[in-house]
């Protein structure tokens, strides 16, 4: 029996087990299950028991492969002595590999199973979790390209039916008219017209013009007809911020003077600003006549504040000349523009910037051929060569075509059955009758005029040809002379060779 004053075994005492406990705690062990350390049954003591100095100082940890003397450990008895059997809700746990005592890297990639260490009693000693990446998605499970702009390396249908400035094409045509409307727009002139044929381009140039407007001047663009002049006039005070949507949807019936009071107050507001309005009544052949008629009441009243544009057909121009009542609207322009179409040589350009707005990493081309083509059968119309371009570039992505030649653009042409319609009015035909006529009248007179300056060469000329001598005939030909005809000789009238002398013949 040991001694009951001696001190008791480091495996029953309390301050080391606790600070075990605490070590284990701070590694991240959890211990056995449970809970608390399980602690281990009191053997005998040995004969010869080892000093408690010696006993803190051996580590817990694996025992020396060849101990010097014998050691008791933690959970094993004496030698010599039998081991108790232990109890089982009190067994040991086994010793813990040294891998034990690293908290998991990054490397880990999946959360193991059961508790995380640590996560019972004290401080959690764990790597923050690492962000799963998204797996890269393999080539050939990307989806096929479904449309030319991704075979083309396009970002947007580069001719679809668009006004949006970007795809303004500073034409001959074109950036005259920008610069004409600018220029008027600025010189505070009170109405201007611009007409053109169908898709060659109006509203376009419109919106170019007024995004180059500069801060005083404030714009409207009225792209749609107007029942009445008050929804115009709804129309224009909204684009000017004078009121909202929510006060005209409030108040729908608005007296007609009011508005129009409203609409002169604020032009007059803009006169101390030193600024401006500008509107742009696109489409404007397809307004009521009344409405027209009532733009001209703005025009005579302000002048310098408000300048009107005036978009349409040649049947607009049509209708102000030829009604009664727009005359005096007719009479109050003070600009005139007529927009003309692409030339032979720009339909390159065109294409190649509307291309390049689209994509800038585009992988397409359009042949010298194909550009022919394209001018050939738009006439220059940009709404025409927007249609065909957009036909050859489907068909060349269904074919995987890298260039698109005059092939394919006969083959969209052929396709597409509702191309742009491009009006040939009587005065467009009896204007090209009239200039053709005129320059053969020219080239007559033009000769007459060169025979005039030029008779006395000419006359010498007339006198030369009338003095050439006739060519010489040629060799006369021999006729044959005619062949007389020989009488038989008197023995062949008298029958030939008789049969009484055989060897006698006829002579012939």
């Amino acid at each position: 029996m040991a001694d009951e004053g001696e001190k008791p075994p480091l495996v029953e005492d309390p301050n080391f087990l606790a600070s075990l406990d605490d070590l284990d705690r701070g590694l991240g062990y959890e211990g056995p299950p449970g809970g608390a350390r399980a602690r281990l049954p009191r053997a005998p003591r040995p004969v010869s028991p080892v000093p408690p100095q010696r006993a803190a100082a051996v580590p817990p940890g694996p025992p020396p492969a060849s101990p010097p003397e014998p050691v008791q450990r933690a959970g094993s008895a004496p030698s010599g002595v039998a081991p108790a059997a232990p109890a089982p809700s009190t067994q040991a746990s086994p010793r813990r590999p040294l891998l034990d005592l690293f908290p998991p890297t990054h490397d880990d990639n999946e959360r193991p199973t059961g508790a995380l260490s640590g996560a019972a009693v004290g401080r959690r000693i764990t790597s923050a979790p690492a962000a799963r990446r998204p797996a890269p998605t393999p080539a050939a499970a990307s989806p096929p390209p479904d449309s030319y702009e991704t075979f083309y390396g396009l970002d947007e249908k580069p001719f679809a039916v668009s006004t949006d400035p970007k795809f303004f094409f500073p034409s001959v045509e074109h950036e005259r008219a920008v610069v004409d409307l600018l220029t008027a727009i600025r010189e505070r002139q009170p109405l201007m017209l611009l007409v053109g044929e169908p898709g060659i381009g109006k509203t376009t140039v419109c919106r170019a013009v007024l995004q180059q407007l500069d801060r005083r001047t404030i714009s409207s663009l009225a792209a749609e007809p107007a029942a009445s002049m008050d929804d115009l006039l709804k129309r224009f005070l909204i684009d000017f911020g004078v009121v909202s949507h929510d006060e005209v949807a409030r108040g729908p019936d608005l007296a007609r003077h009011d508005l129009a009071a409203t609409f002169d107050s604020f032009l007059d507001s803009l006169a101390p600003l030193q600024a401006s309005a500008a509107v742009v009544v696109d489409d404007a052949e397809r307004q009521p006549t009344a409405v027209l008629a009532g733009l001209g009441r703005f025009v005579r009243a302000a002048p310098a504040s408000l300048q009107i544009v005036l978009v349409g057909t040649r049947a607009l121009d049509a209708r102000l000349k030829t009604e009664a009542a727009l005359r005096e609207l007719n009479a109050a322009i003070t600009l005139r523009v007529e927009l003309g179409p692409l030339a032979g040589d720009e339909i390159g350009g065109y294409v190649m910037r509307r291309i390049a707005v689209a994509g800038a990493r585009a992988r397409v081309e359009f042949s010298d051929g194909a550009l022919a083509r394209l001018f050939a059968v738009s006439r220059g119309v940009p709404a025409a060569v927007n249609a065909l371009c957009d036909g050859a570039l489907t068909l060349g992505f269904e074919r995987s075509a890298a260039t698109i030649d005059s092939a394919l653009v006969n083959a969209a042409a052929a396709r597409s059955g509702a191309l742009p319609a491009i009006d040939l009015e009587p005065s467009s035909i009896a204007r090209t009758a009239l200039v053709a006529v005129v320059l053969l009248v020219l080239a007559l007179a033009g000769g007459a005029a060169a025979m005039w300056v030029f008779r006395d060469a000419v006359a010498r000329t007339i006198l030369q040809w009338e003095r050439v001598p006739a060519p010489p005939g040629g060799p006369a030909l021999l006729k044959p002379v005619p062949l007389e005809a020989v009488p038989p000789p008197a023995d062949a009238l008298d029958g030939g060779a008789s049969a009484d002398n055989p060897g006698t013949r006829p002579r012939i």
